[in-house]
Parts: C-alpha cells; structure tokens; sequence
C-alpha cells in the first residue's frame, strides 16, 4: 500500500514537468511565424489590459501617477533578461539618445493615461492607430524615406477615418480627443527614435531604458498630485506595470520572430479587446462612428504595410523566372 501511493506521489509530481516538457517541445517545433502571432496576440491582450486598469486608476489618481507606476512596475518583467544576460544589458553608447527617447515616452504616457481616463475605451484605442498614419511623415522628416503617391493616398485615407470618429464639424473637439490624437503623434517620434537606436541596442535595453527614465521623471511631479494607495489600488498600480512591460517584450518578440506586416494586423484585436473590456466594466457602446472610422484608419495602415512588404520584397521579374524553369 506504501509502495502504491509512493508511485503515485511520483507521478503527481511529475505529470507538470511531462506537460512543462511537451509543451516546450510544441512550441519549438512551431514555426517562427506561428510563434509571432502568438506573442502579438498576448501582446494586444497585455496592452488592452492596461488601458483597462489604466481607465479605472485614472478616475481617481492623476495621469502622473499612473504613468510613474506604469514604469517603475513595468520593469518587474525585465528582470529575469538581466539575471540570464548581466550587467552586459546595461550597457550603452547612446544615453543621450536614450534620454531623449525616455522624455518623449513620458510624455505620451501622461497624455495617453489622460486621454484613455476620460474617454471610452474604444475611442481612444481608435485613436492610438493613428500612429501608423504619422510614422509616414516621420519616415520622411527624420529616416530619409521616399514615400510615394499611393502612401501618401492610404495616409489622407486613414486620416478622413479619424475625423470621422473626431467629428469636429459637428462643433468643438474635447481636450481628452486632442490629448489622444498628441500622445498617438508623440508614439510616432517615439518610435521613430527607438528604429535609430534599434541599429546598435538590444530591445531589452531600450525598454529598461524608457522605463528608468520614465520613473524618475515623473517621481517629481507625482510627489505633487501624490495620492497614497490603499492596498487594492496598489495591486492595480501593479497589475497596470506588470501588464505594459510584459506587453512590450512580448511585441519585441513578435517582430523579432515574424514579419511586420504579419504581426501590424494582430495588433487590431486590442479594438475588439477594448470594445468588450468598454461595455463589460463601463457600460460602453462604441458609435457607429467610432467604428466605421476605425474600418478606414485599419484599413488604410494595412494597406500601407503591404505596400512597404512590396517594396522591400518585390515580387521576381519574368526574366527572373524564365531562368528558374529553364
């Protein structure tokens, strides 16, 4: 009888590591990418999940504060990285760059937190996929790409689709729209500054970077607005970290293992995540305005990312494939 319920113990204990094993196993055996919409699709799950707790937090705590716990919180996941690579991670040639890359991540910060406080959260998700459309002009502004008619066309597109959420002709737009519309500009130059830095830094890197540069530029102005916690709000504090820093490394990964224009569209989810966390925790119901502008600007950034996959892969010449079946 002793003998019986040994083997079982046994078998209990192992049964996690057997699943553990397999599942590694799977998940090797996936395909790049197969394994990048994954990461995208938690990514989006991540992110949609901070808004939400950043929505709540943001009725009773001042953007600032949410956006100094976004980033000291946000580092937590980090940290298993630094254990495995060292303090090689924390090295840098660019802390200039670095900084100046931390100021304008702040500050998107602050007005997003405001911005997603104080509007539905369909809307102002809808609004952030407005960066896209001004990475066209930063690409142009500060990288020295050629964009052509038919970018510039998706772009005037995509921006017909916010002003048909925005609706400024039907009288003045909210502080909070405006807000939105800034902080989707300001991810824009932020990303921007992250492609420049991409050449010589590791993504782990940066993100530490924007975190710690984050954290202490808004300790000052939060001991201002300084609100104390109680217990609940801290796990929510936390939970809003936790959830943006895992998101950030898991979209790292995606573009890492998978191509942008396979990984851009998962992206979309966190409008269905949005509409559904909206009407679940807030009673929200999305306009058909915010919807149907939504369709466009989607649209239009999709069709921008095709157009970059042909012009950085263009499909083969005939000449090209006469000489292959030959």
């Amino acid at each position: 009888m002793q003998r019986r319920q040994t083997e079982l113990g046994r078998l209990i204990y192992r049964r996690p590591k057997l699943f553990l094993r397999f599942e590694r196993r799977q998940w090797s055996r996936a395909t790049p990418g197969v394994r990048a919409i994954c990461w995208a699709v938690g990514a989006a799950l991540s992110f949609s999940l901070m808004g939400l707790l950043a929505k709540d937090l943001g009725q009773r705590y001042s953007p600032i504060q949410v956006a100094f716990f976004r980033a000291s919180f946000g580092m937590i996941p980090l940290l298993p990285s630094f254990i495995a690579g060292g303090a090689v991670l924390f090295r840098t040639a660019r802390p200039y760059q670095h900084l100046f890359r931390g100021l304008v991540g702040v500050l998107g910060m602050f007005l997003g937190f405001y911005a997603v406080a104080r509007l539905p959260l369909a809307k102002s998700t809808a609004i952030s996929f407005t960066t896209p459309l001004y990475m066209i002009f930063m690409a142009v502004l500060f990288l020295g790409e050629q964009v052509r008619w038919r970018r510039w066309t998706a772009t005037l597109v995509g921006f017909a689709g916010v002003l048909l959420i925005v609706r400024p002709f039907e009288g003045e737009i909210s502080v909070p729209t405006l807000l939105a519309l800034s902080s989707a500009f300001i991810s824009s130059i932020a990303i921007t500054l992250v492609k420049k830095l991409s050449g010589t830094e590791p993504s782990v890197t940066i993100v530490f970077y924007l975190s710690l540069i984050a954290s202490v530029c808004s300790a000052v102005p939060s001991w201002f607005v300084w609100q104390a916690p109680g217990s609940i709000d801290l796990l929510l504090f936390l939970l809003t970290g936790l959830a943006g820093g895992t998101g950030q490394i898991m979209i790292t990964q995606a573009y890492f293992e998978g191509e942008a224009t396979a990984v851009a569209p998962v992206d979309y989810l966190r409008l269905l995540f949005a509409i559904l966390f909206g009407y679940a925790f807030f009673q929200e119901v999305p306009t058909w305005y915010t919807l149907a502008g939504s369709t466009i600007i989607i649209g239009s950034t999709l069709y921008i990312a095709h157009r970059e996959r042909q012009l950085r892969h263009p499909p083969p010449r005939r000449e090209q494939i006469a000489l292959k079946t030959h």
